[in-house]
């Protein structure tokens, strides 16, 4: 384990060039504060469209004729439009065609089962704070064809078309004024289709553009539009229309691969650090289908200077469905940030010199949690005469160290050796080490004199949750009888008894 703060910046994909946004650390947090098994980050998707639509509605040419010609000789007025989902306004600051947006509760959970790799899914949300929202224009090219031999006897065929730019210059100040604009919430992430109904004004309310042939024969410049034809054209027309967004995938740059539904999973590599940091880049699919109503009305009121009345053959609107292939979107790339448990067990042993045998020695030993989420600790002891006086579980907080006492009750003459097994929610090392030595001086004691096992030296109690990083300590009774006098005797002086003891030893086999 090493003391740098440092993230698992996850490779496999060049991001220099895509557009990166960092998602701040308030929204991570534990998932399961009493265990601290796993942790979370928040990110914001946020996708808009504010280009037109890619599939735009063509009726054809309408009545349309029975052969493979597009006009046929029984059909003297004919009319074609394309219609376009364009944003309203258009230019600069214009209101987005489409939106999704998913300002909070779009979280990533991170867990570490084993140490080999983290599992990452998506936790799931219940409120409906995500927004999808429609908001579109209709934007008509059209075209229109008359016979006016087969009208009036005279004359010939004329067919011009037009598109939406010299539409809008026929028409000078004005725009296709159609505006229709909805959303709707949904729960993130939204793997299940979101779904909405957009309907325009009636249909006698939506006129997208009247004009005369005067000013198509202007435009035109030729044919039998340059002043032969007086009267005009109007085009109304409304759409029902329903948008469906869906999540399609979430991509975690660097892991085994996509996750593609609500409940799935993916795996990135085990790394040692305080918290965990990866580039996260949802895609989806937008589509619409429905029936565009149309009601193109052309009136000629004279020809060559001739007074006549023609119009076009309907006085309702024609019904066209359309439908779009799915719309690939894909989010702009966040970094997500998740906080981890760090811990850190002493590097070295820990020597509790000379102690004599039914006496206690405590030494302070600091465990470090330098990471940004909280760790779980469990004690333990290889050996009875090492314990840590009951506490055998606790919690410290982020960044945050605890001073575990550990005691020293010989009940041996001699050297002694004990590991303490340090187990946490650390990922990469969940289980740690660290050796305590001592030396008991004195007689052994019996054996009904001896410590219990365990991590306490007796009827122990575990340690509370103690988020601050303070020590948490609980002392019980061992069952045996302690000799009057120091409880852990100076160094010196146990130095000198055994120095005494050695001497006496040394003076005997002289003797």
């Amino acid at each position: 384990m090493s003391y740098l703060r440092h993230s698992l910046l996850v490779s496999g994909v060049a991001l220099a060039a895509a557009s990166v946004s960092y998602v701040g650390e308030a929204a991570a947090q534990a998932c399961d504060p009493s265990t601290l098994l796993c942790s979370t980050g928040g990110l914001k998707p946020r996708v808009e469209g504010n280009d037109r639509l890619q599939t735009s509605i063509d009726t054809g040419w309408v009545p349309k004729c029975s052969g493979a010609t597009p006009h046929c000789s029984g059909e003297k007025f004919q009319v074609r439009a394309q219609i376009a989902f364009d944003p309203i306004g258009g230019g600069e600051g214009s209101t987005p065609v489409f939106l999704v947006d998913m300002p909070k509760d779009a979280v990533i959970q991170a867990t570490w089962p084993t140490t080999d790799a983290f599992e990452i899914d998506l936790r799931p949300a219940t409120a409906p704070s995500a927004k999808f929202q429609v908001s579109h224009s209709l934007t008509p090219e059209f075209g229109l064809y008359l016979d006016l031999a087969g009208l009036i006897g005279f004359g010939g065929q004329t067919e011009i078309n037009i598109d939406a730019n010299d539409l809008i210059n026929l028409l000078p100040g004005a725009s296709f004024n159609y505006v229709v604009t909805k959303s709707t919430t949904f729960v993130p992430w939204a793997f299940d289709p979101v779904s909405m109904n957009l309907v325009g004004n009636d249909l006698a309310n939506s006129r997208l553009f009247s004009v005369t042939f005067q000013q198509l024969g202007e435009l035109v410049g030729t044919g039998d539009f340059s002043g032969t034809i007086t009267g005009s054209f109007s085009f109304n027309a409304r759409t029902d229309t329903t948008f469906t967004y869906q999540t399609t995938e979430v991509q975690i740059v660097g892991s085994t691969g996509p996750i593609t539904s609500p409940t799935g999973t993916t795996q990135i590599p085990m790394s040692d650090g305080n918290y965990l940091e990866f580039a996260v880049v949802p895609r989806g699919t937008l589509t619409y289908d429905g029936e565009l109503e149309m009601l193109p009305v052309i009136n000629i009121t004279s020809i060559a200077g001739f007074g006549i009345s023609l119009s076009f053959p309907i006085s309702v609107g024609l019904d066209f469905p359309f439908s779009s292939t799915p719309i690939p979107l894909t989010f702009p790339t966040q970094m997500v940030h998740i906080p981890l448990p760090n811990v850190f067990v002493p590097s070295n042993f820990v020597d509790f010199g000379q102690v004599q045998t039914g006496n206690k020695s405590d030494k302070k030993v600091t465990i470090d949690n330098t990471g940004e989420l909280g760790a779980s600790l469990t004690f333990s002891s290889s050996d009875p005469q090492f314990s840590t006086l009951g506490i055998t579980s606790t919690q410290v907080g982020p960044e945050q160290v605890y001073d575990l006492t550990v005691s020293f009750r010989p009940t041996r003459a001699g050297s002694q050796r004990a590991i303490i097994t340090v187990t946490s929610n650390d990922p990469d090392s969940p289980v740690q080490e660290f050796e305590v030595l001592g030396y008991g001086v004195g007689e052994d004691l019996p054996d009904h004199e001896q410590p219990g096992n365990g991590g306490s030296s007796g009827s122990g109690g575990g340690g509370g949750f103690n988020p601050s990083g303070g020590q948490t300590t609980e002392e019980g009774g061992c069952g045996c009888q302690v000799p009057s006098g120091s409880a852990g005797g100076s160094s010196l002086a146990l130095l000198g008894a055994a120095g005494l003891l050695l001497l006496r030893r040394r003076r005997a086999a002289r003797g």
